[in-house]
């Protein structure tokens, strides 16, 4: 996404005052943080260019800390508790059976939060900043 700040081909100045201004780029970087979209800009930045250094940023930092997935437990297995249910009517009353809900595990990937540092600080090296 480009923001022209004032400047650019329609502006008051025209084109040719745009021209002697670096653009600013903001582009969106949700690769990284699963979904939440963080801002990176870069004086003389183009989409191109900043997902050219991300794919490099994204390549080095697998290489350097690929998935290492784990099976961790998210809930334990229990019954569930004995009810009493009745008709609308209140009667015909009957108590449920205890039911067993078996153990639920997620996966994880133990290298992801290092390798999102990882790829933040080679974005920083090659010049982008989160925007503020």
């Amino acid at each position: 996404m480009h923001t022209s700040g004032g400047f650019g081909p329609h502006a008051g100045g025209g084109f040719m005052r745009a021209i002697r201004f670096l653009p600013v780029f903001l582009l969106s970087f949700t690769s990284l943080l699963g979904g939440c979209a963080e801002e990176w800009v870069k004086p003389g930045g183009t989409p191109a260019l900043f997902e050219a250094d991300e794919a490099r940023c994204l390549a080095d930092s697998y290489r350097r800390f690929p998935p290492a997935e784990v099976q961790e437990l998210a809930s334990e297995a229990y019954y569930t508790a004995p009810e009493k249910r009745c008709d609308s009517n209140g009667r015909n009353c009957y108590r449920t059976r205890p039911e067993y809900v078996p153990a639920r595990f997620q996966t994880r990937d133990t290298n992801g939060p290092p390798r999102n540092a990882d790829v933040r600080a080679c974005l920083f090296r090659r010049g982008w900043t989160p925007k503020p």
